[in-house]
């Protein structure tokens, strides 16, 4: 029986791995000695399902999720993955909102490209604050030269305007 059960231990733990969906392990198929061992892999088929469906509700976006008990460790780093794509999204939030002083120190390749989208952003909103600000200015002008065009022609019933 020891190595039928050693066998049963690999393709329970290949199974684990490989094809999580089809783990299945009957304890009481195996030795008393054994049993103990047969009771860690089924916790480890546990937190790699976990793992593996929390994995897949980041890979689509879904960032209000609970993540695993502590106690299942491997997902550990996805729940600082987690925990980053909420800062993100936050910060993206505010940046959406005008607030264009939001900076990312995090996440590598995405850090460069908000944090540069973020300046443009700026940078295109000053300018066209600045735009602003100069048909402003020249629309008051304008509405000057016009008020006094108006109050010189007013008076000229008697005129004659030669150019």
């Amino acid at each position: 029986m020891k190595d039928r059960t050693e066998e049963v231990l690999f393709e329970y733990l290949k199974d684990i791995l490989y094809a999580p969906e089809k783990a299945f392990l009957d304890l009481e198929e195996l030795p008393e000695e054994w049993k103990q061992f047969g009771q860690g892999m089924q916790f480890l088929e546990k937190c790699v399902k976990e793992q593996k469906q929390f994995g897949r509700s980041l890979a689509k976006g879904e960032l209000d999720i609970s993540p695993p008990k502590a106690e299942n460790g491997f997902s550990s780093t996805l729940v600082s993955v987690q925990a980053a794509h909420r800062r993100m999204v936050w910060r993206m939030q505010r940046t959406a909102d005008g607030d264009y002083t939001q900076k990312v120190d995090f996440l590598g390749d995405f850090e460069v490209a908000f944090n540069g989208m973020s300046r443009l952003l700026e940078e295109h909103r000053d300018a066209l604050v600045k735009e602003k600000d100069t048909v402003l200015q020249q629309n008051k002008e304008l509405e000057e030269i016009q008020e006094l065009f108006l109050t010189m022609t007013a008076n000229m019933d008697e005129w004659v305007v030669v150019m």
